[in-house]
Parts: structure tokens; sequence; C-alpha cells
């Protein structure tokens, strides 16, 4: 279907765990070059369904815009998002993972993967993030770049100079 360009999907129970949206990933690594927004908030996709989609996304070349809202991604699921952003998708702009329990490793990974693409906008309202002021890596001096972390906004932002795997 040529003519589709936004598709929402939104609270369907779809669950990414399992076979329900094997089509749809296969779909999305395809070349469909008119959708360019996909809204499958409120679906519980988890880690599971995150790794999946994360890879159908790294070979998809025209959905500039991907809502996964309230999908209970945590922290295997987010850094599967964040190898997406992380240069494999040049394509994607706004990614918005609200109200998800991202936990600190995928947090800090979906912040580096921002820093890489500078492109691609990562919401992450109300979401269950390390905010520690203890343990948060923050540094003045570092490179800057505006977040916007619910009603918080820090300018200045260092990540740790090595990966967690």
């Amino acid at each position: 279907c040529s003519n589709l360009t936004r598709l929402d999907l939104s609270y369907n129970r779809l669950r990414g765990g399992g076979t329900e949206l094997a089509a749809l990933w296969d779909g999305l690594a395809g070349q469909n070059k008119g959708l360019t927004s996909l809204n499958l908030s409120g679906n519980s996709i988890a880690d599971a369904g995150a790794g999946n989609l994360g890879l159908a996304m790294s070979k998809n070349t025209s959905i500039p815009e991907l809502d996964l809202t309230l999908n209970r991604i945590a922290d295997l699921g987010a850094a599967a998002l964040a190898c997406m952003v992380d240069g494999r998708n040049q394509t994607l702009r706004q990614l918005t993972l609200d109200k998800n329990p991202l936990g600190l490793i995928g947090s800090q990974e979906l912040l580096h993967a921002s820093f890489s693409n500078q492109s691609c906008a990562i919401s992450f309202r109300e979401c269950e993030l390390w905010m520690d002021p203890a343990t948060a890596p923050f540094d003045p001096d570092a490179l800057t770049r505006e977040y916007s972390l619910d009603t918080v906004s820090y300018t200045h932002l260092t990540l740790p100079t090595k990966r967690i795997v």
C-alpha cells in the first residue's frame, strides 16, 4: 500500500516477543518508501519486541517517526534500540520512548546513541532513568547538548568513555 504514510497500531495488545509482529518487523525491514510515522504505543512489546524492532528498523530507510510509548521497554530493549539509532538508521528523526522503565544501562546506551546520531531526537518523558546525582556522570566541561528529561532540562552532560556492554 504505497499511499499509507502513517500507521497507528497503538493499544492493540500486539506483544512483541512472539510471532504476532514478525510480519510487521519483516515489512519494516523492506523498502516501504511511503510510511513516515509508526505508532506502536501501549502494546507491551517489552525487551524482546524492542530487540526485533531495532533489527528491523536498522534496515529501514523511510520511517522518520517511531512512537514506542508505554511498552515496558527496559535495559535490553533500550540498548537494542540504541544500536539502531547509533549510526545504522540515518532516517529516524524522532524516537519516543515515554513511560518506559529504561533503566541504567538502557538510558546510558540511548544517550550515547543520541550523541552519535544528533539528527534523531529521543524523548524520555516519565521514564524510569538513572538520575542519582552521586552516580550520574555530569561534567560542565564536556560536549554540550540540551536534553529534556521530564521537566528538568540538562544542558551539560558527559557520558562514560567506555561503552557498557
